[in-house]
């Protein structure tokens, strides 16, 4: 996670020098949507086994960068009866910078910071209880390298790193991808967030 860590940070020290035109704050629309996937494993693995994540987005440049609102949702089987399985939202909001590459290619960087709510169903821990929830901070980065064939449409796919603060921390390596849908933003909505 260092060398993760260390890398982002220094790309995104480097992208204020990569010199480029950016839109007027709000704009712009995109609305994106893909899959993740956990890569990593940790003690939480040994427990519980992830399953492929879904992700729904919604982008606007924002004056020095990009801002982002995201919603994610992963499911995690339990590794044995003693463990109950569950689904995990992930809401966050996120900052970042592009940098324009040739051939209509973007790479960016950014930050993020939301909330991690898992919802455990009824089981022999939680016996009449219903649905069990717990809600905890979320902190992360990521790095992801557009395409924009068109002016409408771009594929994203990247690497992300995310930590959950718990009693006992979870971090978790997604490998993602997914396609934007880009728009100019509505009079309307743009005067509202002016």
């Amino acid at each position: 996670m260092k060398s993760f860590a260390s890398l982002f940070f220094l790309l995104l020290a480097a992208f204020p020098l990569a010199a480029q035109d950016t839109p007027a704050p709000f704009s712009k629309i995109a609305i994106g949507g893909g899959i993740a996937a956990n890569s990593n494993e940790n003690r939480l693995h040994r427990y519980w086994q992830s399953r492929q994540a879904g992700e729904v987005l919604v982008q606007m440049p924002f004056y020095w960068g990009d801002i982002q609102a995201g919603w994610r949702w992963q499911g995690f089987r339990g590794r044995s009866e003693d463990f109950p399985d569950y689904l995990t939202w992930y809401h966050y909001l996120q900052f970042g910078k592009s940098v324009s590459l040739p051939l209509r290619f973007l790479l960016s960087a950014a930050v993020r910071t939301g909330n991690a709510r898992m919802q455990f169903e009824e089981n022999d821990i939680y016996p009449g209880e219903g649905t069990v929830a717990e809600s905890e901070l979320l902190a992360g980065a990521n790095l992801m390298l557009h395409f924009k064939p068109h002016d409408r449409i771009s594929w994203y796919g990247g690497v992300e790193y995310m930590a959950i603060f718990t009693r006992q921390r979870i971090e978790l390596t997604f490998w993602s991808t997914g396609i934007m849908l880009h728009f100019d933003t509505p009079d309307w909505l743009q005067d509202f967030l002016e």
